[in-house]
């Protein structure tokens, strides 16, 4: 307990120093793209009843299933999920699917101290048929990501994907995640 605590004043304290380093450093988010993803409902109800229609086609005895999954759709998912969690936060996500690559932008809220937060992630497909992840980059500001920080989200990002596809994915052996112009396109079959 003692450890969780020295490790969180820690984290403060570095991110203090970072931002007083970000804020007089210019272009720290200049590899986000200019658009802005909307949040809505109405998109991550969307997502989930994609994801809903092709466990029902494998359920239905379909045996080739695709999946497509907009940027907007994953961004408003992801940005509702991380509403349930205290600490730290992790505001204002915007998740963009391009070049291969799963590039999160949001900020890091912790203590009431805000500094932004980019990673890049790539997706892949296990041997096993599941989906596996990457961190490919993790950066606070123009800083790589303290490995404390780094861990949290990683462990997030598990326990996301633990609970959120795994659970669900014992049917379908995906075959190939692909990442471009905006959309993640899954394909698989019934397990």
């Amino acid at each position: 307990m003692k450890e969780r605590k020295h490790i969180k004043i820690l984290t403060i304290i570095f991110i203090a120093a970072m931002i007083s380093i970000a804020c007089n450093f210019q272009g720290f988010r200049g590899n986000q793209p200019r658009e802005t993803i909307p949040v809505t409902t109405q998109a991550a109800n969307n997502l989930q009843e994609k994801i809903l229609e092709a466990l029902d086609e494998v359920a239905s005895g379909k045996q080739n299933i695709t999946l497509s999954i907009e940027e907007a759709e994953l961004t408003s998912l992801v940005a509702f999920e991380l509403q349930k969690i205290p600490e730290p936060q992790i505001l204002e996500p915007q998740i963009y699917l391009r070049d291969g690559q799963v590039q999160v932008f949001a900020s890091l809220k912790e203590a009431n101290v805000s500094t932004p937060i980019q990673l890049v992630i790539e997706a892949q497909v296990g041997a096993d048929g599941y989906p596996q992840y990457q961190v490919v980059s993790a950066m606070m500001g123009p800083v790589p990501l303290p490995g404390p920080v780094l861990d949290q989200i990683t462990s997030l990002i598990d326990r996301v994907l633990s609970e959120k596809i795994h659970s669900q994915a014992h049917q379908v052996f995906i075959h190939s995640i692909q990442i471009s112009d905006g959309v993640m396109t899954i394909q698989g079959e019934s397990r």
